[in-house]
């Protein structure tokens, strides 16, 4: 059996709808993504599946039309992306970047030189909140050694 011979979306079950919804063309997938998130909302279904289901509505749609932006996307769907873990992680990834930019930049202009490839990739792999905390600490850096001793004792 092929997905096409499968039927109408809105008689199977969501997690084959969801199946279906990757192969629908650009044309019929936000018809298709709005009545999956509606069945989601109408049906018994648990919070944390429902939250799911969204979250992965939202992710086929977004790759389906890469073109689009958050807040066209959201209209398409007529929902709110912000709410969606999806969201939040992408949120997450870019306030990390940023932070971990940040810190670089501040470490090149308070120690005068660049920061080597090991020190690069030992500051990358730090958690948000240790490249805040190097944040306040490289105020008092005077040299690279002072940098490798703080990440050897955080």
């Amino acid at each position: 059996m092929y997905l096409n011979e499968l039927g109408e979306t809105s008689q199977l079950p969501i997690d084959v709808a969801l199946v279906l919804l990757t192969t629908t063309t650009q044309q019929q997938a936000p018809i298709a993504a709005r009545e999956l998130l509606a069945r989601t909302q109408q049906e018994e279904i648990a919070e944390e599946r429902r939250r799911a289901i969204i979250e992965i509505v939202i992710k086929i749609i977004s790759y389906q039309f890469t073109y689009l932006n958050r807040v066209e996307i959201e209209a398409m769907l007529e929902i709110q992306i912000q709410e969606t873990q999806l969201y939040q992680d992408i949120k997450e990834e870019g306030r990390e970047k940023a932070t971990l930019n940040l810190i670089l930049r501040q470490l090149n202009r308070q120690l005068s030189q660049e920061i080597s490839d090991e020190l690069f990739a030992q500051i990358s792999g730090l958690s948000l909140l240790q490249l805040e905390r190097l944040g306040e600490a490289l105020l008092n850096f005077r040299a690279i050694a002072d940098l490798e001793t703080w990440l050897t004792e955080n």
